[in-house]
């Protein structure tokens, strides 16, 4: 009977979930248990309840909740979230870039505050909003197109007053930070990727791959949000070697780091066709290219087992499709699980209640207002879901 049940549940799962991602792949009746328990974890305790008012710049009400798109990132600590205050990335119809906007709970109503930041959400992200922890801050990390300076933005705003940049906007440049902390690093370096940190202190880190000239620098950079100037501390990790398998003099790579085992990543974008390549300790031997990485690596999931080598799961949400790549090196680089996200968008990682979690913000309209919901998933909830 239980059988019955779910073969005629899947059907129904399936067309919502088409509804929900018209970009989907085919659903695959075989990945239902998977799906069903993907789209269905838990909403986050603290979730604010209230329904947010949709304000313009001028406190009207002319969001098109019907066809903008928002994306809600909560405001972070060490150990977790506040639900209650964030930032929203809200692009209208048929626009690619994003502007920021503040909204918290003050108790009896939601506010808002346009913060006067945003950013242009392409396949290759030339730059992203990045919550930054203990207090209501938005960083950004943002490549320049027409140069090689690479800036971290940060925007501070006081409830109930406005913002501010702090540092200016654009003043802050995070290839000259690593230049004057890495010794190895001679000439002007290029920040070719960056990397969001999953770290449990108090404050956020980035791990950048830097070129200096033809040879290539992996380091990890310190944030401390609550200053923020002048708070920067770099450690590399990977100093002064060729990674000639890369593009020639590249400007700007997708770059991820498995931390835990050793390795790194970089992805290339050619039209809609990414080109996906490994390496380790010594990088000039140990590469290769993964031809099975197709998508654009989101987070790298790694797997702390004690075997000599360690799989790495790579995640992807790219067009809105959650992906999960296996990859051990020299062995295997396969596509293990393929799901459509519908209207969940991944806004990164965070340590909640001692667990790293895959987070993911999604919006409900009701009637001419609606409310956010941060939703999330463990590693290993998400790779035993798939029976991974």
């Amino acid at each position: 009977m239980e059988d019955d049940a779910v073969k005629k549940i899947v059907p129904v799962l399936a067309a919502a979930l088409a509804c929900a991602a018209c970009t989907a792949p085919a659903f695959d009746p075989d990945m239902s248990a998977a799906t069903l328990t993907y789209q269905h974890m838990p909403v986050l305790d603290g979730s604010p309840s209230p329904l947010a008012d949709k304000p313009d710049k001028d406190g009207g009400e002319d969001f098109d909740l019907s066809n903008d798109d928002f994306t809600f990132f909560p405001v972070r600590s060490a150990g977790g979230l506040d639900l209650t205050r964030g930032f929203v990335a809200r692009r209208p119809l048929y626009d690619t870039k994003s502007e920021i906007w503040y909204q918290w709970w003050n108790g009896s109503s939601v506010s808002w505050i346009r913060t006067g930041a945003g950013y242009q959400e392409q396949k290759l992200p030339w730059s992203w909003p990045v919550s930054l922890k203990d207090g209501p801050f938005l960083g950004t990390v943002s490549f320049q197109g027409g140069d090689f300076e690479t800036y971290a933005n940060k925007v501070d705003v006081i409830e109930g007053t406005g913002w501010s940049w702090n540092p200016p906007y654009n003043t802050l440049v995070l290839s000259n930070i690593i230049e004057s902390q890495v010794p190895a690093i001679v000439n002007t370096p290029v920040v070719v990727g960056v990397a969001i940190c999953a770290q449990t202190d108090p404050w956020d880190w980035f791990r950048a791959l830097v070129r200096d000239g033809a040879s290539y620098t992996e380091v990890r950079v310190k944030i401390d949000s609550t200053g923020f100037v002048g708070s920067f501390g770099t450690t590399p990790f990977g100093a002064n070697y060729a990674l000639p398998f890369l593009p020639s003099n590249p400007r700007h790579l997708v770059y991820a780091r498995d931390y835990p085992n050793v390795r790194s990543f970089a992805q290339a974008l050619d039209g809609d066709s990414w080109t996906t390549w490994a390496w380790w300790a010594p990088p000039t031997v140990n590469n290769e290219q993964l031809a099975n990485v197709t998508h654009r690596i989101d987070a790298v999931l790694s797997e702390d087992d004690l075997a000599p080598m360690p799989k790495s799961y790579l995640f992807s949400s790219e067009d809105q499709i959650g992906r999960v790549y296996r990859y051990q090196p020299l062995v295997e680089n396969t596509l293990v699980a393929e799901f459509p996200l519908g209207a969940l968008r991944f806004i990164g990682w965070a340590l909640i209640d001692g667990n790293w979690r895959l987070l993911f913000s999604r919006t409900m309209v009701v009637g001419n207002r609606f409310q956010f919901e941060i939703r999330a998933i463990g590693r290993d909830e998400l790779l035993a879901a798939f029976g991974l």
